[in-house]
């Protein structure tokens, strides 16, 4: 290890009382000295050296702290350009009889005006104009530390995520192989940085230290920590192009940080994330080992063009325009990070698409015109979650693959989320309909102004219609239908005859009229029926006339695609005139015939009764 380089410039002064090397002899001292040109140290009290003593009121101020670097600049990646301690306090130690020491310090101090830059390039890591520390009390054997307060102001930091997805706060400590790396800059590993004060100019990585303990924490109790004038510059260097935000005018307070596990400080900040406000408050506690954490922060208007970069990575799409709010709750507890999130994204505009091959592949504009409602917001609520122990965590990353997993659902189940948001379900995707039958019950109406009221709100969305038919149940009704048909047919002819207006839309049959009816409809079949004796018409009940009527009838398979078209024509025409969708926005699709056609429930919906194949399905575009 390099020798420090420590400065002590006259005028210095030394007087000594009672000097003695008795045992338990207590010397008076009194030192005043100039260090380094700019600090002052005063220190007077008594002293002993058998054994070891001392009860000293410090008084230091502006004392250079850079003379200290040599003790560790072989081992960090950073350097310091400026440092000056300044403290007024009593230090206090005395080495009792079955050895060690005891003792500590009480009072207060002031790291000032620090400034440290990387290494290789000589850009800022981390600075600050005032750390200060007041009501310290720090205790030796066992080791206690106690502080009233912390005030940071006027701070800067600079975080980036590698290529490779690590953080540089991760490289400010070299690896064991001593290996420089760069924490500002993308610089390959292994360049060779500037030599820090009393640092030889060598290749040859100096020795690590022996690994600290991981012993329990000790004791710590800090009052109150303010932070003013903060501002945090983020790079990520993980995607292409690079994404940089600025968090700015932080400021704030956490009261009450404690070791013990039990107790939990309040945090209340604020600040600016790219210009758009930040408000953090809740609890947390830092010092028990792991973190834990329960925070809430939300964010107001947000500009989402600057995370184009992600959006190009994860989505396929560059952010041509967008403002982000959201609320959020973050907790962490056993090094895992759950999160509630109310994400507002209003007038999201996706750009060109992006060929990346981490891209989703699912249909990004789909998903948008599902979540956008008429006004452009699309407004949701995500959990989050993931280890404290992933070193690829980034704010923008985590924003957007959020939206990516919301794209993935919307588009998997999208009448799901349609349903969840006017109700419905997974079943809005569908209508069924009675066998061979293609009029519209009410059941199925209450589903379809469900379906329009979700249309009307997602303007962005266009409806197509599949009708199907089941070849076996469908045929029958085909068949029954044919009946009734020609009953209703009679009915109405008698009506004309008699000069009657009518409406063949609401003309209906009576139970009391159709045994009438549809005896003379059976007797003008042309198939043949069963005859009595003397070779007429053998009359039969109702059932057997329909039975007979239902084996002759014959329905070929056009006429079982017409049956599927109009299903869809009707189910067209009600969302045209009763839910006032606009004509270009629903498409009618080829008919489909077969009981292949039979609706699975959706994923996650397991427990959904299967769609019979009589019925229309829907698809979004």
């Amino acid at each position: 290890m390099a020798r420090p380089v420590v400065t002590v410039v006259e005028p210095i002064s030394l007087k000594a009382q009672e000097l003695s090397t008795l045992p338990g002899a207590r010397s008076k001292v009194d030192i005043r000295a100039q260090i380094n040109k700019k600090g002052v140290l005063a220190a007077a009290g008594t002293v002993g050296a058998s054994p070891l003593h001392a009860n000293l009121k410090l008084d230091l101020k502006g004392v250079d702290v850079l003379p200290l670097q040599p003790y560790f600049t072989d081992r960090v990646n950073i350097l310091l350009t400026s440092a000056a301690l300044t403290s007024r306090g009593t230090l206090f130690l005395d080495e009792p009889k079955a050895g060690g020491l005891k003792g500590g310090f009480r009072g207060e101090f002031n790291i000032g005006d620090l400034a440290s830059i990387d290494k290789i390039s000589s850009s800022d890591f981390l600075k600050w104009k005032s750390l200060f520390f007041s009501g310290v009390d720090l205790r030796l054997a066992p080791l206690s530390i106690s502080v009233e307060q912390i005030a940071l102001s006027d701070f800067y930091s600079r975080v980036i995520v590698s290529q490779e997805g690590r953080i540089n706060l991760q490289d400010v400590v070299r690896s064991e192989d001593g290996e420089a790396k760069s924490v500002t800059t993308a610089a390959s590993a292994g360049a060779k940085p500037a030599a820090g004060p009393g640092e030889k100019a060598t290749e040859k990585p100096a020795q690590e230290p022996p690994t600290p303990s991981t012993g329990p924490i000790p004791p710590v109790r800090v009052g109150k920590v303010t932070l003013q004038g903060g501002q945090v510059n983020f790079t990520d260097n993980f995607v292409r192009p690079n994404y940089t935000a600025n968090l700015m005018d932080l400021g704030g307070s956490v009261t009450g940080l404690s070791s013990d596990a039990a107790t939990t400080a309040d945090v209340d900040l604020r600040g600016q994330v790219n210009h758009a406000p930040l408000n953090i408050v809740g609890t947390i506690n830092p010092l028990k080992g792991d973190l834990s954490l329960d925070l809430k922060a939300d964010v107001k208007g947000m500009e989402l063009a600057p995370l184009s970069p992600y959006s190009g990575k994860y989505v396929g799409y560059g952010i041509e325009k967008g403002k982000l709010s959201f609320d959020i709750n973050y907790k962490i507890d056993n090094r895992k990070l759950t999160a509630e999130n109310r994400l507002v994204l209003d007038q999201l505009t996706f750009g060109e698409k992006i060929e990346s091959p981490t891209a989703t592949k699912l249909p990004v504009m789909l998903a948008v015109a599902l979540l956008r409602d008429r006004n452009g917001v699309i407004d949701i609520n995500l959990p989050i979650g993931g280890s404290l122990d992933d070193p690829q965590f980034s704010v923008g990353g985590i924003i957007v693959k959020v939206i990516v997993n919301l794209i993935t659902k919307a588009v998997t189940a999208p009448f799901a989320l349609l349903g969840s948001l006017f109700g419905g379900g997974e079943e809005l995707s569908y209508l069924e309909f009675d066998a061979g039958r293609y009029s519209i019950a009410e059941a199925g109406e209450t589903k379809l102004k469900t379906l329009a009221k979700a249309l009307t709100d997602r303007p962005g969305l266009k409806l197509e219609i599949t009708g199907r038919v089941d070849p076996e149940t469908d045929r029958d009704g085909l068949r029954q239908a044919s009946i009734e048909r020609k009953v209703r047919a009679l009915k109405l002819n008698d009506l004309v005859k008699k000069g009657e207006s009518v409406d063949p839309a609401s003309l209906a049959v009576t139970p009391e009229e159709y045994p009438a009816f549809l005896k003379r409809v059976y007797k003008d079949e042309k198939f043949p029926k069963p005859r009595n004796a003397v070779g007429l018409q053998k009359a039969l009940p109702v059932e057997e006339m329909e039975k007979l009527m239902l084996t002759n009838a014959q329905v070929n398979d056009d006429a079982m695609t017409d049956l599927g078209n109009q299903r869809a024509q009707a189910v067209k025409e009600w969302l045209l005139k009763n839910g006032q969708i606009p004509e270009e926005r629903v498409f009618l699709l080829a008919a489909k015939v077969g009981a292949a056609g039979v609706k699975e429930p959706a994923p996650g919906t397991k427990d959904t009764p299967k769609a019979k194949a009589s019925r229309v399905d829907f698809s979004l575009k």
